[in-house]
Parts: structure tokens; C-alpha cells; sequence
């Protein structure tokens, strides 16, 4: 199930590489910086229990992971591309 699932997901990102090209990993590095801002704005407006904001905490360093992630992706595109064929 686990396999069938990671093999679905691979296949449509690679998919969504091929058809969108570059504006997909802007798109979703963009998707990243929203959600990360939304996330930070909810911790400080929305003071919690000590345990709220380890969670709160561990789910921002999640999506800062992620974007270094994607900006990682996209440097790589662009130096694919600036290398050519």
C-alpha cells in the first residue's frame, strides 16, 4: 500500500515537472512561504500550552524543511538548465 502510494506520488510530481516545468517548483516554494507566514501568525496570535507550541514549532521547522527543500530542487533545475543537454 505504502509502496503503491509513494510510486503514485512520484509519478504525478514527475508528471507535474515535465508539463509545468519551473513554474511548478515557484509555485510550490510560493505554496511553502504562505503557509509557513499563516503557521507563525497563528502561533504568536494564538498563545497555547507549553506543549501547543512544541508542536507549533515542530510544524514550522517541518515546512522551512520542506521549502529549503524546494528552493534546493529549483537550483538544481536552473543548473541543469544553465549546463544544457
Amino acid at each position: 500500500m505504502i509502496r503503491e502510494t509513494l510510486r503514485g506520488a512520484h509519478w504525478l510530481d514527475e508528471t507535474l515537472k515535465r508539463r509545468i516545468g519551473k513554474p511548478y517548483h515557484v509555485i510550490l516554494g510560493i505554496g511553502l512561504v504562505v503557509s509557513i507566514a499563516g503557521q507563525v501568525r497563528q502561533v504568536v496570535s494564538a498563545p497555547t500550552s507549553q506543549a501547543g507550541w512544541l508542536r507549533a514549532i515542530v510544524v514550522v521547522v517541518f515546512a522551512l524543511l520542506l521549502l529549503v527543500n524546494q528552493l534546493g530542487e529549483l537550483s538544481d533545475r536552473f543548473e541543469r538548465r544553465r549546463l544544457g543537454p
